[in-house]
């Protein structure tokens, strides 16, 4: 995590990430496949020909991408499974592997590409994880997630108007205390419409950790009146567990 070292006053700026130093793919394959392969080549090309070689070796040998739901094991993801069960989400874990997302029908061949398929498992996963849909951006993407009165930091502008990312302070914040950003609650293209669907479980299922639970959490489960016809649509019920409520950063939420 990253934590600030003195006093910061809301709205002051705290970084100022230019377009040049965002990791993304080529304008050729530009998805979070292409950034995928960008990542792989980089790591295999080394330090010689990546221009963001210390970045690239810190994903891959120190970042624990092996601990997202999507490298569990399949012993470990079914006893999440018997433990969730079968009437509460998520009922999917994880994002799936380099081969199922990124190769025609799903099929990988290993003649498509030079590097192993672990590689290119650990590059997607990365990519998933660290990353805002195809760019990763270098420092931003240390900041941990929470919501509610935790999130103390944003993007300024939108990053497909803004192509620079200038960061933040949401709020006053202590000299000590951790910086948070949100995985669904930001100012950028990348969260819109999502912040009621794209909840604790589904953060959970994507990234193998349940959000603060001293911050915000938002959870919903499916239900059917009592008196509902057999062909009358289920009704979605979301909630929100708050305990910083007197000071949330979240005041501004739709009600529901």
């Amino acid at each position: 995590g990253i934590f600030a070292l003195k006093d910061i006053k809301k709205g002051e700026k705290l970084m100022a990430i230019p377009r040049h130093a965002q990791f993304g793919p080529p304008e050729d394959d530009y998805s979070r496949c292409g950034t995928a392969r960008s990542l792989a080549r980089d790591y295999v090309n080394g330090p010689e020909e990546s221009d963001f070689w210390p970045y690239v070796k810190y994903v891959f040998e120190v970042f624990p991408h092996h601990e997202l739901a999507s490298a569990w094991s399949q012993a470990g993801k079914d006893l999440i499974k018997n433990i969730v069960g079968t009437e509460l989400e998520p009922q999917e874990f994880g994002v799936g592997s380099y081969a199922s997302e990124c190769t025609e029908n799903g099929y990988y061949d290993p003649r498509e590409e030079d590097w192993p398929e672990d590689l290119l498992n650990a590059a997607f996963h990365i990519v998933w994880a660290r990353c805002w849909y195809e760019l990763c951006i270098p420092v931003y993407d240390n900041v941990n997630h929470a919501n509610g009165y935790l999130k103390n930091m944003d993007q300024l502008h939108d990053s497909r108007t803004h192509p620079d990312f200038d960061v933040v302070a949401l709020r006053d914040v202590k000299a000590g205390e951790q910086m948070f950003l949100s995985y669904n609650e930001c100012n950028d293209y990348t969260c819109r419409g999502i912040k009621y669907t794209y909840i604790t479980p589904q953060i959970f299922s994507i990234f193998g950790f349940i959000e603060y639970y001293s911050g915000s959490q938002r959870w919903d489960f499916v239900t059917s009146p009592p008196d509902a016809d057999e062909d009358e649509e289920e009704e979605n019920i979301l909630f929100q567990i708050d305990l910083a409520s007197t000071q949330c950063a979240d005041s501004n939420a739709e009600p529901q």
